[in-house]
């Protein structure tokens, strides 16, 4: 990202970044990949960041909406018997002519279903420990990946609240220091999103959708701790005052404040891992059988990624499917 911008953006401005805009990079990309812009993979950044430039499209109540009609659809498209609630898929494995997939049923009880494929749409740090025929060199690939976390909490408002903003950033005063912990600590909210943009509003309610990132290795092993939970709720409570008062918003108008300690997962963009192959090796399908449609297909841990993988992978599924 810095030859980048020292190719195209330096020479427009004739000097170094004012430390105002090298900020605005810096917390947008704790925001938008946790990780600070100097471990960022600049076609990711750039990628990204031009988007924030153009429309915005929201589904109502959020990608629960998305998930929700794809079970109804799924619910009616297949037999009750094909859809396994509270079953945990626990090994994964190429079998003569399809796939076998042990899982464990609601009774905790294992039981091997033989399929003739299976898609992967789990983390692949999830999927490495599952399938048993991951080659080698794909497996390197996995653990190339990085994964850090961000806790979202929803404050619900009674109160009303003007929707003319979808995502507010809360940049800091300066551009972070070396110790990422204690200024990721000190900065803690970094995105205030408006959780009832899509539906225009309320005239007597609205809810406010905190990200809290933890850009640096290390957190998602202490967010496991279980007394995490409640330090990180009493941050989000020290802090929830100030994010108030920018909407005109007071303390005694909340009415409850939900916590997501693993409310979004993603996989870190860094820097060189498009060229050298990484991603496409982590995500190849195995044996022509086992697929991987997930957000960590790609360097862009978004829907939209998601979205491109199914597009991309269905095709591949049909193929084998008929074979």
């Amino acid at each position: 990202l810095f030859s980048v911008l020292r190719m195209c953006v330096l020479p427009k401005l004739g000097h170094a970044l004012h430390p105002h805009l090298a900020t605005l990079c810096d917390h947008y990309s704790w925001s938008t990949f946790l990780c600070g812009w100097g471990e960022i993979s600049a076609a990711a950044f750039l990628c990204s960041f031009v988007a924030e430039f153009d429309g915005v499209v929201v589904l109502p109540g959020g990608n629960a909406f998305a998930a929700e009609r794809l079970l109804e659809q799924t619910a009616a498209a297949v037999q009750p018997t094909c859809l396994r609630p509270s079953t945990l898929a626990v090994r994964v494995a190429l079998a003569p002519g399809g796939v076998d997939v042990t899982a464990l049923g609601p009774d905790g009880a294992p039981y091997t279903i033989r399929a003739k494929t299976c898609v992967m749409s789990c983390p692949k740090f999830v999927a490495k420990k599952i399938v048993v025929d991951l080659p080698a060199d794909q497996r390197a690939a996995i653990e190339k990946i990085r994964y850090r976390s961000y806790v979202v909490a929803n404050v619900l408002v009674a109160a009303p609240l003007k929707v003319d903003a979808y995502d507010v950033y809360l940049l800091g005063d300066s551009a972070p220091g070396p110790d990422l912990p204690a200024e990721s600590t000190k900065q803690g909210v970094t995105d205030v999103v408006l959780g009832h943009w899509a539906q225009g509003g309320d005239d007597k309610s609205s809810v406010l959708t905190l990200y809290r990132p933890y850009p640096y290795d290390g957190a998602r092993a202490a967010l496991l701790d279980p007394l995490s939970f409640a330090r990180v709720k009493g941050e989000l409570e020290q802090q929830l005052p100030t994010i108030l008062a920018l909407f005109k918003l007071r303390t005694d108008q909340v009415t409850e404040l939900r916590v997501a300690r693993w409310g979004h997962p993603i996989n870190v963009a860094l820097k060189g891992q498009i060229a050298d192959g990484t991603w496409a090796t982590a995500r190849r399908a195995i044996g022509d059988r086992i697929f991987f449609c997930e957000q960590d297909n790609w360097p862009a841990p978004c829907i939209e990624t998601a979205f491109q993988c199914v597009l991309t992978v269905e095709p591949e599924v049909r193929r084998a499917l008929q074979s």
